[in-house]
């Protein structure tokens, strides 16, 4: 039963190595599969990436615009709130 093993493994080996598959050409073929899957997932990193930016860029303009719009509003109310306590203190004074 060894025999008839040892021997298989023995057929095997020499018709991987017949065919030009042999462990460094083996490991040369998975370092280039590995490169080609670092390149696709470096391309889908940096459009991920490229997305986050613009949306991190949008966010702060619209989020600055809406904080000028909010001081403008704010200054105008508080301007609205001591003409009002003007009006009022002039009312006390003439009663």
């Amino acid at each position: 039963m060894r025999l008839a093993t040892l021997t298989a493994a023995l057929a095997c080996a020499a018709n991987g190595a017949y065919m030009g598959v042999n462990p460094v050409s083996r490991v040369v073929e998975l370092l280039k599969g590995l490169s080609k899957k670092a390149e696709e997932e470096h391309d889908t990193e940096e459009g991920l990436y490229n997305k986050f930016v613009c949306w991190g860029k949008t966010t702060v303009e619209v989020k600055t615009a809406s904080n000028e719009v909010a001081k403008t509003r704010t200054d105008a109310l508080k301007t609205y709130i001591a003409d009002i306590e003007r009006a009022a203190s002039s009312l006390q004074q003439s009663a």
